[in-house]
């Protein structure tokens, strides 16, 4: 497996955005069988900034996309789908033990988000509702 630094001291592998794909694929699959939509953007950003705050305490993200809206979500006004969370906790989780296994240390925060960047920027029509012709240019944590 190849890992690449992405700025700073964080880095960026195969196995976590391979995880990350995963995890979209199985909750696109999910919502289809069951006959509802694809998680939104917002959704996601919701649901992850819970999988990654602590508590009551979720961590905002913003997504900017070209020729869209920015996308806030993760304050505590922002409505949480608990299958997006559930299925984002675990590979967050197992991206966790990845670099506990690879670096001996924990995954930061930015580099779980530049991964879900990476995952929903290569092809967001594939796992988001409203994912058709959006041209993600980043997530960031909130300030």
């Amino acid at each position: 497996m190849s890992w690449w630094d992405i700025g700073g001291d964080d880095v960026l592998g195969d196995d976590p955005l391979d995880t990350l794909g995963r995890a979209f694929s199985a909750l696109a699959r999910q919502r289809t069988a069951a006959a509802r939509p694809k998680p939104r953007l917002a959704e996601v950003l919701a649901a992850l900034a819970v999988a990654l705050g602590s508590g009551e305490d979720p961590q905002p993200l913003v997504a900017h996309a070209e020729a869209r809206p920015d996308v806030v979500a993760g304050r505590n006004d922002s409505p949480v789908a608990a299958d997006v969370t559930a299925i984002l906790s675990e590979a967050i989780s197992d991206i966790e033990h990845e670099y506990e296994e690879a670096w001996s240390r924990s995954v930061r925060l930015t580099e779980v988000v530049a991964a879900v960047e990476t995952v929903l920027g290569a092809d967001p029509g594939e796992y988001l509702s409203d994912g058709d012709g959006l041209a993600l240019l980043r997530i960031e944590v909130a300030g």
